[in-house]
């Protein structure tokens, strides 16, 4: 059996508890998770809401934005992103 079965199996709520796994991987190496959403790469600013299998992401890119006086600034996105997408970013650290 599989984490993400196993997940199923303990918790109505996957999508939560994948969301509150992530945060918790997140404080405890310091770095924040980079995923793959249609062919690009995206860092996870932060984490919203969960419902079903999905959770709301606020993402930034990891290669596309614009030189400012202050630095780079990065273009961002708010999308809902599949919790199983989240969960395979935390294993595959």
């Amino acid at each position: 059996m599989d984490t993400e079965q196993l997940y199923r199996e303990l918790t109505e709520d996957y999508a939560a508890c994948v969301r509150n796994i992530a945060i918790a991987a997140e404080r405890a190496s310091g770095q924040e998770l980079i995923i793959t959403d249609e062919g690009e790469e995206w860092r996870i600013v932060n984490y919203g809401a969960a419902e079903d299998d999905w959770i709301f992401c606020h993402l930034a890119s990891t290669t596309r934005g614009r030189h400012q006086k202050n630095g780079w600034y990065p273009v961002q996105s708010g999308r809902w992103i599949e919790a199983a997408t989240i969960h395979a970013a935390i294993t595959s650290r």
